[in-house]
């Protein structure tokens, strides 16, 4: 549960316009560049994200999950990788997409 002393920073159709945005720019880099491409959504917190973008993308993706777990509720806690895919192929173009980005760890972590 969000405390009530929380305040949203941004309006939900402002976030909606950046994952267009990322959408568009993933788009614009596959026409200059086309490649397989691998889609990671970093589950639980990035489902939404991701599926804004993806739905959003004018190209074909492979859909892989990595669960991930930094956090104890609203406290950062120990890391834990619930889930990895087996193998990636080489020659691919790899995305990553997650709901927010403040420590960096998970970036790390799955790097």
């Amino acid at each position: 549960m969000i405390p009530d002393n929380y305040v949203q920073l941004h309006s939900t159709s402002k976030i909606i316009g950046w994952q267009v945005e990322i959408a568009n720019e993933l788009n614009r880099l596959n026409a200059a560049n086309p490649k397989p491409t691998i889609a990671v959504c970093i589950l639980d917190g990035g489902f939404m994200m991701y599926t804004h973008v993806i739905k959003n993308l004018d190209f074909q993706v492979t859909t892989e999950f990595i669960k991930y777990k930094s956090y104890d509720g609203m406290e950062k806690g120990d890391v834990n990788i619930f889930r990895f895919p087996n193998e990636l192929p080489e020659n691919c173009r790899i995305i990553i997409i997650d709901d927010i980005i403040d420590s960096g760890r998970t970036a790390i972590d799955i790097a």
